[in-house]
C-alpha cells in the first residue's frame, strides 16, 4: 500500500506483475483487505498465485475439511 498508493498510474501500468486493468482499482482493493484484515484481527493472510481454488484444495484435503 505505501508503494502502491504514491505511485503515478503510468508506473503502476508498467509493472510487470500488476494487471493493467486492475492498476487503477487495486490500492482501493488494498485498502478495504487492510480493513477486514484489522476488523478480524488477522496479522497475516498467504495470497496464492493460483487463486481460490488451491485455498479449497488445501483447506479440504490438507485440513480435512476444517480451516
Amino acid at each position: 500500500m505505501e508503494t502502491l498508493a504514491p505511485m503515478p498510474m503510468e508506473k503502476r501500468l508498467a509493472l510487470p506483475s500488476l494487471q493493467p486493468q486492475r492498476a487503477d482499482i487495486v490500492v482501493h482493493g488494498i485498502a478495504i483487505l487492510l480493513a477486514c484484515m484489522q476488523e478480524l484481527d488477522l496479522p497475516a493472510i498467504t495470497v496464492s498465485e493460483y487463486g481460490n481454488l488451491e485455498g479449497y484444495l488445501k483447506v479440504k484435503y490438507l485440513y480435512g475439511g476444517q480451516a
